[in-house]
């Protein structure tokens, strides 16, 4: 039976990294998108906080708030980034059984 793990291995690595490599620019998109999002009331806050309207405990009340605001903006892209793991995933994987089938019909 000729099953390669080494080279196996290596070809998932390669499938999955580059599926990853694809999804970066749409996932930096998302991510962007977010930040811009929060953009103003983030200029607001340092804005406030130079002009002396705020100290720093003010300055840190209002990043918590935003804090927020922003991992709500990201749960989008954690769930693009998510979905793009899985199909990296399962190409790997998909990857494997090809080449453990491969193996078991030249055994025959």
């Amino acid at each position: 039976m000729s099953f390669d793990m080494e080279a196996t291995l290596q070809e998932m690595v390669r499938a999955f990294l580059d599926l990853i490599q694809e999804g970066g620019p749409q996932l930096e998109q998302c991510v962007m998108a977010a930040f811009a999002a929060e953009k103003e009331a983030l200029e607001r806050i340092a804005l406030a906080r130079l002009q002396g309207e705020i100290d720093d405990e003010g300055l840190a009340r209002q990043l918590r708030k935003e804090e927020g605001a922003l991992e709500a903006a990201l749960l989008v892209c954690k769930i693009q980034a998510l979905a793009l793991l899985q199909r990296a995933i399962n190409t790997a994987l998909e990857i494997f059984t090809s080449a453990v089938s491969k193996a078991l019909l030249a055994a025959i």
